[in-house]
């Protein structure tokens, strides 16, 4: 007997779908927690660890950009829209603007993560010059909270709404947002483990997402996801409302051209 699917993804609100989609029986497969990111996605994919994995788009490019043998087959988005990324200060900082953040160590869960090439975007935004960027490892959202806190580090990228307890609370001062300027995650399989599973893959993920479309339009589908992840109702909210998941289909290879060009130009260097 075949063992069920593992996948696996951030312990994020993105991927309510998923538990919903296992606590009502509708598909059979584990759900892996990975609060590292991509990188430890890509690790964890390349390892077998896992059999699919949800990942932001900007890190799977970026990984496959390398050229260090990680294989991968890019089945659908999962998400048609942006990821909103805050940036982050410690409130003890005392800074104001997010210029005076310009050469200050940015804290990142990994290489090759969302946070660290989101940080490059950043930079270009801003006008920033890339070679002014250092970096503090932290491997999570907990490791970045505690590099702040513990001046490690003085800046930090991650999901607006996942840090929102933290500026609720005092820790963090929020001096601007980031959006990728494109959709934010995908859904990935090695290329012999989807050839060898893609019936079951391809019913699962369609099954995932049709309960994703209809979980958005219920009423009550703020306040879960804010009991789900401890969230601010009124984040969640304004979240979903801007959060569309996609359909299962294979990407427009246009939008993939153009992201693909922004890594390698800007963050592979």
């Amino acid at each position: 007997m075949q063992t069920p699917l593992k996948i696996g993804g951030v312990p994020e609100h993105f991927n309510f779908p998923f538990h919903l989609a296992r606590r009502e029986a509708l598909a059979a497969f584990e759900w892996v927690d990975f609060p590292g990111g991509t990188g430890a996605l890509c690790l964890a994919l390349h390892k077998r660890e896992i059999d699919v994995a949800i990942m932001l788009t900007e890190g799977l490019l970026a990984n496959q950009s390398k050229g260090v043998g990680f294989e991968s087959t890019l089945l659908s988005f999962y998400v048609q829209t942006p990821l909103v990324w805050g940036i982050h200060t410690a409130k003890a900082n005392k800074y104001t603007s997010l210029q005076e953040l310009q050469g200050k160590p940015i804290a990142i869960s990994r290489p090759g993560s969302g946070s660290h090439l989101m940080s490059y975007v950043l930079a270009q935004r801003e006008g920033w010059p890339i070679e002014s960027l250092s970096f503090v490892e932290v491997g999570s959202l907990h490791g970045g909270r505690n590099a702040l806190l513990a001046k490690e580090a003085e800046t930090f990228l991650w999901e607006k709404a996942m840090t929102q307890p933290l500026v609720d609370a005092g820790e963090f001062i929020r001096l601007g947002e980031l959006p990728t300027p494109w959709p934010a995650f995908v859904v990935v399989a090695k290329p012999d483990t989807y050839a060898e599973r893609k019936e079951e893959i391809d019913h699962t993920m369609r099954t995932v997402l049709e309960r994703a479309h209809g979980f958005k339009m219920e009423l009550d589908a703020p306040k879960q996801i804010a009991q789900e992840y401890k969230l601010p109702l009124a984040q969640c909210e304004e979240w979903l409302v801007n959060t569309l998941w996609a359909d299962y289909e294979l990407p427009d290879p246009a939008q993939l051209i153009y992201v693909r060009k922004v890594v390698q130009k800007i963050a592979l260097k």
